[in-house]
Parts: C-alpha cells; structure tokens; sequence
C-alpha cells in the first residue's frame, strides 16, 4: 500500500513539474536502518535549459534529515542550511528551524553551449540523489533550482523553478500509554455490551 502511495504522489508531483528547469522527482523510499529512510530523488534537467558550475537546486524542510547523509550524483557537491537558497529571491514557504539540502553543481557546462542561440539541447537526466531522515512518513514539499537558458536570445539568462516533491514528514504513533488506555476502554465497552 504504501508503495502505491508513493507512485501515485511521484506521478501526480511530476506532471505538476513538467515545464520546470531543474525537476526532483522523489522515485521512493527505502528503510536503511531501524529508524531510518533514504529518500531516493531522480533529477532531471529540461530540454531548454543547461547548468554551469554553481546552478543548483535545493529540498527545503527535509524534516528529520541525518546530518551528512547526503549521496549526490556525480559533479554535485551538498551542503546543509536552515534558510533558502531561493533563485531569483522567490519568497515562499521555508521553516527556519527545518533544514533544507543543496545539491550545487561543480561541473562544466552542461546541455549548454555558452554565447550560441541556435543551441539545441535535450532533456538531460543528472542521476540519482538520497538523503536520509528519521521519518518514513512522506509529504508534499518544495524544490527549487537555477540553471541557465541554453538557446534562443536569451541565452545564458538565469532560468529557476519551484516545484512541489515528496519530503519525509513525521507520522505520529499513538505512545504506549495511550495504547493501553485505549485498550481498557474496548475492553470495558465489550464488557458493557456483554450486560
């Protein structure tokens, strides 16, 4: 069940993402620990854009998130912060106290060719991205990414995006009081019942 869940919120956060620059896909989650899930992310670039070193693209409030547990794919470095990055400041929705994951690219040009309009580029998969969290529980959350136009006359403007992606969440779980609690009450209106 749960990993139809999934599918059906990856299929529903793609459509949402599919004219967008930089595009996270969460693709699923695996439990790597007794606690502990990776959260597994396909990132994509689009056609008409190309990335440089330094575009981005961040995961804001990735709740629960294991500190250094970040596996990016080849020619992204990570990074860690509370606040932002948001391109071209777009102000939306990030809690200060929730971090956010920075996968920044370190590689050269990319889907890109720097000064030519008449570049034509394709859809271009950058790999896989995980990053580990206390919580199993998975939410909408937000993604953000700066690239470059790689065509046309505004070739090598900065391009951004913000799009929806699954992020952990915490699930609640009832505590063992109050399982026990509840479990008197059932008892008691069995009981009741019986008279």
């Amino acid at each position: 069940m749960k990993k139809l869940l999934i599918s059906t919120a990856v299929l529903a956060l793609s459509m949402v993402s599919a004219n967008a620059a930089i595009i996270a896909t969460l693709t699923g989650t695996t439990n790597i620990g007794p606690n502990d899930t990776r959260f597994t992310y396909s990132v994509s670039l689009a056609a008409d854009q190309g990335i440089k070193t330094g575009s981005y693209f961040v995961i804001y409030d990735f709740a629960g998130l294991i500190p250094s547990s970040e596996i990016p794919a080849a020619n992204f470095s990570w990074s860690e912060q509370n606040s932002g990055p948001f391109p071209f400041a777009q102000g939306h929705a990030d809690s200060p106290s929730v971090p956010n994951v920075i996968f920044t690219y370190t590689g050269g040009d990319l889907n890109y060719d720097p000064g030519n309009p008449d570049y034509v580029g394709s859809s271009t998969d950058l790999g896989t991205f995980s990053i580990d969290s206390i919580y199993s529980g998975v939410g909408s959350g937000l993604t953000s990414g700066e690239a470059v136009k790689n065509s046309g006359p505004e070739v090598d403007a900065r391009a951004g995006n913000t799009t929806a992606v699954g992020v952990p969440v915490a699930t609640t779980v009832p505590e063992p009081a109050t399982l026990a609690v509840l479990g008197l009450g059932l008892i008691g209106v069995a009981a009741a019942r019986r008279r």
